[in-house]
Formats: structure tokens, C-alpha cells, sequence
């Protein structure tokens, strides 16, 4: 997604008035990095990841996001970020449908006016080589 679209009551839910500065910069930057991936804020897989691998995906190193953050819940080896805003990516997800499909149908359109236009040039050129011409028809008589 190009845009994060927060709801502002979520800032004051009890989790978020008891995680320190620290906490809530991991959870902002998993948070964007999960909107970037447009992974619906569920990272499969990531709790033996090294801290290149966290550097890769949120900038962040494997202890900063391993440690106890309530705003961040682990799930065996995957990661769920809270609050994360699943309708605003399923919204993003289909307009981007949505725009792709007009203008697939936009290209099909006009491919086949390119193609007719073609074929037209194409008669008129074939009918033009056809038409006797002027003074080298004369010539040739």
C-alpha cells in the first residue's frame, strides 16, 4: 500500500498507553514494512530470522522485535501486528483490481483500433500501388 491509514481511537487503547517510545517505533516500523509487503500485518516464519534478515524487512534488529512489545503478538513462529488496518489493504488491493482491469480493457480497445487503422492503411496503400498513374501510364503506352 502507498498509504498507512490509522484509526486515531486505536492510540488510546490500553495497549498502546502502556508501551514505552521504544515499543511503539517496532511496532510503527513492522507496521509500515507489513503495509509495504501488503502481508495483512501476519509475518509467517520470522521468529528464527537473523537481524539481516530483520534489517532487510523493517530496518529493525531480531532483539528489537523478539522482545516483549504488547503490541505485537507472536504466534508459535509467526508475528501479528496489532491494529494493523486490514480493510484499508483489502480496499487498496481492489481498487488496484480494479484499475488493472480498466486498463486492460483499455489496451485491448485500443490495440484493435490500432489494428483496424492498420489494415485500412494497408488497403489504401495496396489500391494506390493498383491505380494506373498519370504521365508513367501515358509512358508506357
Amino acid at each position: 500500500m502507498t498509504y498507512t491509514n490509522l484509526v486515531n481511537r486505536i492510540f488510546s487503547n490500553e495497549e498502546f498507553l502502556e508501551a514505552s517510545t521504544s515499543q511503539l517505533g517496532t511496532w510503527l516500523r513492522v507496521l509500515i514494512s507489513c503495509s509495504n509487503a501488503e502481508n495483512s500485518g501476519f509475518v509467517t516464519g520470522c521468529f528464527e530470522w537473523t537481524d539481516l534478515q530483520w534489517l532487510r524487512f523493517c530496518g529493525l534488529k531480531a532483539k528489537e522485535v523478539l522482545a516483549p512489545n504488547p503490541l505485537l503478538e507472536w504466534q508459535d513462529k509467526d508475528l501479528a501486528v496489532k491494529f494493523y488496518p486490514v480493510g484499508h489493504e483489502e480496499t487498496a488491493l481492489a481498487n488496484r483490481k480494479a484499475k488493472q482491469e480498466a486498463g486492460r480493457r483499455g489496451g485491448i480497445a485500443s490495440g484493435e483500433k490500432r489494428r483496424e487503422r492498420a489494415s485500412e492503411n494497408h488497403e489504401a496503400q495496396l489500391e494506390a500501388q493498383l491505380e494506373p498513374k498519370g504521365k508513367e501510364n501515358q509512358v508506357n503506352k
